[in-house]
């Protein structure tokens, strides 16, 4: 009904406040943009991510109204995080980074939607 999709509307805004944040902080900008394997010299990034994502696409989908509810959002949001620690291991920079921002994230997701 309406006012559950304008209810929808209103939580996946807020987050995606959040988000922007996110975009900012010192982590964000590894995962800002598509991964390119030829740049960072990974070219088998994608025989083990299948499925790519990053947050500059999620916030492009969110300009465009792609997103139907707030868990779809989110789920793309967790896919980021997701690929980065499935594709780096736990030691390096970008996975702890990815756990940081994964943490941060889902926070304030649970406050949002709940």
């Amino acid at each position: 009904n309406n006012d559950s999709l304008q209810h929808t509307r209103e939580l996946v805004s807020e987050v995606l406040v959040f988000t922007h944040s996110l975009v900012v902080v010192r982590y964000a900008w590894v995962f800002n943009e598509p991964v390119d394997p030829v740049k960072l010299k990974i070219p088998q990034y994608f025989e083990i991510i299948k499925h790519p994502m990053d947050l500059g696409t999620v916030k492009n989908r969110l300009d465009r109204g792609y997103y139907e509810d707030a868990n779809q959002f989110a789920e793309d949001v967790r896919l980021v995080f997701k690929n980065a620690q499935t594709f780096n291991q736990p030691a390096t920079d970008v996975y702890k980074m990815a756990s940081t921002m994964r943490d941060a994230f889902e926070q304030k997701f649970s406050k949002v939607v709940s």
